[in-house]
């Protein structure tokens, strides 16, 4: 019996600062520039046995910077595909799409918490998006033409003020 890949995102903010808030300088982040799909940065393989995860602190230095993040999910677990967790805080916008290894299009998408949309200049398959205020989407993919879900997930984070010019915040992915 098959089980859905579940992508999660929650929120959590960590520090904020704007040039109407006093906090600390917004420099940009180590993983800058990954503004577009093509320079998004990558964040390694994350497996679901044994569970994987990874903390970042990052930056938003613009009201128009947008980041993007990839991670490579390999399907390792018994009795199930990997769950994917992304915490990012209340205030940003987070979506995610997930691209299949095996090349084929996900035979089943379903996004359960947040909205489905289709930006096909990001990726041709459906994502899921985060319904403001809320920082948490959840989706369920699962791949065609395979008994596992190995696969590509890409994470774009922006802020949904994009008249604030400066935050800082983390994000955490895990995947069990």
């Amino acid at each position: 019996m098959r089980l859905p890949f579940f992508v999660a995102v929650a929120a959590g903010l960590l520090v904020a600062c704007s040039s109407e808030t006093s906090g600390p300088p917004c420099d940009p982040d180590k993983y800058e520039p990954n503004d577009t799909p093509s320079s998004a940065k990558d964040l390694g393989s994350f497996t679901d046995d044994p569970d994987s995860d990874q903390s970042l602190e990052l930056s938003i230095t613009s009201g128009s910077d947008v980041d993007f993040f990839r991670l490579d999910v390999k399907d390792r677990g018994i009795g199930g595909d990997p769950v994917v967790t992304v915490n990012a805080p209340e205030g940003y916008e987070v979506t995610t799409w997930f691209s299949c290894l095996t090349g084929n299009p996900p035979s089943d998408f379903a996004c359960s918490r947040g909205e489905t949309v289709t930006e096909k200049d990001i990726r041709p398959t459906p994502g899921c998006k985060t319904i403001a205020p809320s920082g948490s989407v959840v989706s369920s993919t699962d791949c065609s033409g395979t008994s596992d879900d190995d696969g590509t997930v890409l994470v774009r984070v922006r802020r949904i003020d994009t008249g604030q010019t400066c935050s800082n915040y983390s994000i955490a992915v895990q995947v069990h």
